[in-house]
């Protein structure tokens, strides 16, 4: 679902850390986004972010002008797996959506040196999904 651009600047810088694609075979199904409805969904490429990057998953403008939304994404330093997307219908009507269509693009940052603490050493939650995953979602019991 994550289009992989054809400029990337890591690619020239010689030595250093680059983040890591493997992509998944696409399912051969149409899924259909019924008019003001949300839906978790994966990316088929899986990422493994180096200490030294950060990244964020954005949707596209092409397809928020046509009322889908994808949630904005992190993807820390030293964060892997295949990321779950959120991806809400805002339009009045449904929408089809097509495997490896690309719906959203990946921002890399690189930092002048690596993170004192990354993803992996504070065993983030969401580390390693491999399908899309359900919110870890702590409850919580407000008393008056």
């Amino acid at each position: 679902m994550i289009r992989q651009g054809s400029r990337h600047p890591w690619a020239s810088a010689q030595g250093r850390s680059q983040p890591s694609f493997n992509k998944a075979p696409c399912a051969n199904t149409t899924p259909g986004l019924a008019p003001h409805s949300f839906v978790l969904a994966q990316t088929i490429e899986a990422l493994s972010i180096p200490r030294d990057l950060t990244a964020v998953c954005l949707g596209t403008s092409t397809d928020a002008r046509c009322g889908v939304v994808v949630h904005t994404t992190p993807a820390e330093a030293e964060w892997r797996g295949r990321l779950t997307l959120e991806i809400s219908n805002t339009a009045p009507v449904p929408v089809i959506l097509y495997p490896g269509e690309g719906i959203a693009q990946m921002l890399f940052w690189r930092a002048a040196e690596a993170c004192e603490v990354s993803y992996a050493d504070r065993r983030g939650r969401y580390q390693d999904q491999r399908r899309v995953t359900p919110p870890f979602v702590r409850s919580t019991i407000v008393r008056e």
